[in-house]
């Protein structure tokens, strides 16, 4: 009976040792999954990022520009002011002349 029983405990020994072996690969096996899924997403995330960057970084330069066009214009509306505020003194002044002429007439 002892040798029977010790078979059967090398026996069960041996299955036990190997299962032990599977499940600390299944393990290992599913952390080296998890890794892989971390760094997916985080290669996804590093993208998204650089994407996030690429676009502030356009509608930055487009504010940028349309900050600048809006001074230009303003500049420009100034000189026509300019000139046009000019052009209606000089028509003043042409009026006057005339009207002058006319009187003296």
């Amino acid at each position: 009976i002892t040798i029977k029983n010790k078979a059967e405990r090398d026996y069960r020994n041996k299955f036990e040792a190997e299962l032990v072996a599977k499940e600390t690969m299944l393990i290992e096996m599913k952390q080296k999954a998890l890794q892989n899924v971390k760094k997916a997403l985080h290669h996804q995330m590093m993208e998204g990022n650089a994407d996030l960057l690429s676009y502030l970084f356009r509608e930055w330069r487009s504010e940028i520009g349309a900050a600048k066009r809006e001074e230009q214009e303003q500049e420009e509306l100034k000189k026509l002011d300019a000139k046009m505020e000019k052009f209606t003194k000089e028509q003043a002044a042409t009026a006057k002349k005339v009207m002058a002429r006319m009187n003296a007439d």
